[in-house]
């Protein structure tokens, strides 16, 4: 189908209208005579819009306009011809970069009259802008590198250099132009020189760059000989194919200038800090040495000084003691011997003949006895305490059956128990033989049960317990259900002379706890105990195992 075929059975009004580029008719006294849909949307214009009233102006910027308008006239005797053409947006003012086709259009030959012009545009105005934006970039990247303080070279693949900035350039000594096209080692001394070969090489090879991304510092080749170190970073860059190294070379002269400066100042710093410490040295040697005399003279007077307070403490304690022992003695002798004389007095008004004064003889006898025993066991109490005072008291370790010795010293407190007052003893333990002191043992365990007997009610229980483990250390608890130590005196237990308020009315000598905490002690044991007034105590001691090897080092 021929040309002239297609155009008869297509309207040609319609393919004007559907297509995507402008089109626009001038008549040949360049009036606008037709304009497209797109023409129309381009310039922000309406469909109905009267087109033929426009003028090129009207469609035009003021610089494009008389550049067509000349080359209208061009065309009247040519037949095609290509403009760049900006036109505008009606509305906001805008500006519409177009890529124009221009043609005559004329009758058939041989007439060849003039109809008037074809203007054909594409819209290019996207492309301008992006044009316009990279060649922003482009002058704002020009204008960083130009003005850019550090040096920076761009290379190729083969070490060829492809720009430098003037920084650059001005470090080595060079014109920019001098640089261009030269290989990058020509700026590096050796070693550098043939370092930078090799990785070049090595780069082609294996196409793995070992000092991409990776500051390092190195040496510079100026154009007259000289050298001067730099701190280079190189990054790769690739683009349409092609790779490209740029290296950013920042000039370490003066740092390194700095540097020396500041380990010379540092050296001769350190020299005087060393001549200023050896004398400071002296000083302080002198001065400790005075420091010292003073300190033991001190050391002497404080010494000497705690002696004498410790000797008058001791006095005063010895005073004390002797003043309270005197009062306590006197207190505690004068019941028994009281009680003594009276049952000596009575025995002697009896008859022995008359057999109904015989008890009331043998009880008075037997009160005698028990007041001796009393007085036998306070003049005990002082004399442990005096042996302790005088570190006299050693602890002598032999075997012995726990559970019996336990029993033997309850069966002999069966005389000094009230009436209906019971003892319950148990043993726990695989166990029954221990290594202790019997003397020491014995007096602690009398102890504590006499003092629960002497503070519990006629027809109290008591209740001592021993228990040996594995290891046969010892454990032994005694319990009763008496008159129990004020919560506010039990820190005041083991002090010596000291007497409860509520026991105040019973005998004793206020010694006792405080022997058997000591006796405890010398066996390397502990005491503690739980207390209720008006509920009874509980005391536990607790005694390491002593073996074999540990009783003869003993």
């Amino acid at each position: 189908m021929t040309k002239e075929e297609i155009l008869k059975l297509t309207d040609a009004a319609t393919l004007v209208d559907l297509s995507r580029n402008e089109i626009i008719f001038i008549t040949p006294d360049e009036q606008v005579a037709f304009m497209n849909p797109i023409a129309l949307r381009l310039r922000n214009l309406h469909r109905n819009t009267d087109y033929t009233k426009l003028t090129i102006e009207d469609l035009y910027d003021a610089e494009t306009a008389p550049l067509l308008r000349k080359k209208l006239k061009e065309l009247r005797d040519r037949k095609v011809s290509f403009l760049d053409l900006r036109a505008f947006n009606a509305a906001t003012g805008a500006e519409i970069f177009l890529d124009s086709r221009i043609s005559a259009v004329r009758t058939p030959p041989p007439d060849n009259e003039l109809k008037g012009f074809g203007i054909m545009s594409f819209d290019i105005t996207n492309e301008v802008g992006i044009q316009r934006e990279l060649r922003k970039n482009q002058n704002y990247l020009h204008s960083i590198i130009e003005t850019a303080t550090d040096g920076i070279i761009v290379i190729d693949a083969r070490g060829v250099i492809q720009s430098v900035n003037p920084a650059a350039a001005d470090l080595f000594g060079y014109e920019p132009e001098e640089m261009t096209g030269q290989n990058i080692s020509m700026m590096m001394p050796q070693p550098h020189r043939r370092q930078h070969d090799g990785y070049l090489e090595n780069y082609h090879k294996s196409g793995v760059g070992k000092i991409i991304g990776v500051g390092r510092e190195v040496e510079g080749k100026r154009k007259d000989g000289g050298t001067f170190p730099f701190r280079l970073s190189i990054s790769k860059v690739k683009t349409d194919g092609k790779v490209f190294f740029t290296g950013i070379v920042h000039d370490l002269t003066d740092q390194k200038k700095a540097e020396a400066e500041l380990l010379k100042l540092n050296k001769e710093l350190e020299q005087r800090v060393a001549g200023r410490t050896e004398l400071l040295n002296q000083t302080v040697s002198r001065l400790r040495s005075e420091v010292n005399e003073r300190k033991a003279a001190q050391a002497a007077l404080i010494s000497a000084q705690k002696e004498i307070e410790n000797a008058l403490q001791k006095e005063k304690e010895l005073s004390n003691l002797k003043s309270r022992f005197i009062s306590t003695a006197s207190h505690e002798f004068r019941t028994p011997l009281s009680a003594i004389s009276s049952s000596a007095s009575l025995i002697g008004r009896y008859n022995d003949t008359q057999d109904d004064k015989t008890d009331k003889r043998n009880k008075h006898v037997k009160k005698i006895q028990s007041h001796v025993k009393t007085m036998k066991d306070i003049l005990s109490d002082f004399l442990s305490v005096s042996r302790l005072e005088e570190g006299k008291l050693k602890p002598s370790f032999v075997s012995l059956d726990l559970k019996s010795f336990a029993d033997d010293i309850i069966n002999a407190l069966d005389t000094y128990k009230k009436p209906q007052q019971t003892i319950h003893y148990r043993h726990i333990g695989a166990t029954e033989e221990i290594i202790s002191d019997k003397h020491l043992l014995k007096n602690i365990i009398i102890n504590l049960l006499s003092n629960a007997v002497k503070y519990s009610a006629p027809d109290g229980g008591i209740h001592l317990t021993t228990e040996t483990d594995i290891d046969k250390n010892v454990t032994i608890r005694v319990k009763d259900h008496g008159i129990g130590i004020p919560e506010a005196e039990q820190k005041f237990l083991f002090d010596r002379f000291f007497r409860a308020k509520n026991a105040a009315h019973i005998q004793g000598t206020g010694l006792g706890l405080n022997i058997l905490k000591q006796y405890t002690e010398i066996l390397q044991g502990s005491i503690s105990f739980e207390s209720e007034e008006g509920k009874g105590t509980e005391f536990r001691i607790e005694l390491p195992a002593i073996n074999e090897k540990t009783k003869n080092e003993k």
